[in-house]
Formats: structure tokens, C-alpha cells, sequence
């Protein structure tokens, strides 16, 4: 996502109306959509030949947001039964924005900020990973991934305004060489417009 703030429009001949002109704006690329935002209200962009009409003589947030499928990495550490010692769990969310403006109306300028965050909430597998140590890691593998897909599946990722994808989780205990990998079913979970 791309953010510009853009100064006072200008006021165009011959009925003198307000444009954010056009060499203002970002410069649109396929599969994004430009979304002008003032005071907490966002809209679409309605771009003609000169630009975008304003709604009024003040300065706009302009955002530039990609609609297209991307993948969100995000990475916790979360303790382990060790004092000092942390597992890694590392996340890779499938994303699809199917409403830029609910998207930014509810605050997300950044998925993985609130992805992280999901991943930080995921309780029952914090409690299940303090029981271990980072060692048992191959052992427990079944049960952190059993625990990950039943919390996953009770409280699914969702950002209103987007598409997310139950996780592909990754555990790494503090210090090793390689991941322990598996993936959760991959099933989407539809956000809230709203």
C-alpha cells in the first residue's frame, strides 16, 4: 500500500472547481485502486481527465492499495517451558483486499501488523508451547500442529475489507538449524465489510 498526502487542491477554469490533479496523485498501477481519505471518511477515487474532484478546499490522504493476491510473512516468538528459551512461530497468510475502503475505514494500513497480532492471540498455543521445551520440539511437533489447527479453526484470521487464508505455521525452536514445518487447512475466512 502507498500513501501520499496530497496539499490543497487546486481550482480549475471554467467553473473554478476544486482537482487534486493528476500529476498529484500516485501513479495508478494495474490491480491497485486509489482511495482519497479525510478526516476518518474514505472513498474511491472518481480520476478524470483532470483529476479528482475534491470535496472540499483541504489537504487528502491518498492511498494507493494493491488488490491483487499477495502473501503476508509474520514471525513470534513466543516462550517455551525453558526460562530465556522462545520457539519461533512463523506464518505465511494468503491475502485478497475485496474492499479497499472498509479496508482503511477500520484502520489497516498494514495486514501483517494485525496478522501478528492474531498470531499473538492465539492462546491456547502460547499454553501449550510454555509446557515444552524447545529440545521436544520434534516430539510434540503433532500436538503444537493439532493445537494450531483447532484454535485456527475457532478463531480464524479476519481483517473487515480482506480476504485472509487460515496460516501455513512454521515452529523453529530458539537456536536451531531447521524449521519443522506443516500447513493448516487452507480454507478462506471471509473478513467483515463494515
Amino acid at each position: 500500500m502507498a500513501y501520499l498526502r496530497i496539499r490543497r487542491p487546486h481550482r480549475l477554469a471554467p467553473l473554478f472547481r476544486h482537482y487534486y490533479l493528476t500529476e498529484d496523485l500516485p501513479e495508478p498501477v494495474e490491480g491497485t485502486v486509489l482511495v482519497l481519505g479525510m478526516n476518518g471518511v474514505f472513498e474511491l477515487a472518481g480520476i478524470e481527465r483532470r483529476g479528482v474532484r475534491a470535496r472540499a478546499d483541504a489537504p487528502v490522504d491518498a492511498f494507493l492499495v494493491s488488490t491483487v493476491n499477495h502473501t503476508v510473512y509474520c514471525t513470534v516468538e513466543l516462550n517455551s517451558a525453558e526460562p530465556h528459551r522462545t520457539f519461533t512461530v512463523a506464518a505465511r497468510f494468503a491475502c485478497f483486499v475485496n474492499d479497499a475502503v472498509a479496508l482503511l475505514r477500520n484502520g489497516c494500513t498494514h495486514a501483517a501488523e494485525q496478522l501478528t497480532s492474531y498470531l499473538y492471540g492465539l492462546v491456547n498455543l502460547r499454553a501449550e508451547l510454555a509446557k515444552h521445551r524447545v529440545t521436544d520440539l520434534e516430539t510434540v511437533h503433532a500436538v503444537l500442529i493439532s493445537e494450531a489447527q483447532a484454535e485456527v479453526e475457532l478463531s480464524p484470521p479476519s481483517i473487515p475489507g480482506m480476504t485472509v487464508q487460515r496460516p501455513y505455521l512454521s515452529f523453529l525452536p530458539y537456536g536451531a538449524s531447521g524449521l519443522v514445518t506443516k500447513s493448516l487447512q487452507s480454507r478462506p475466512s471471509e473478513g467483515t465489510d463494515g
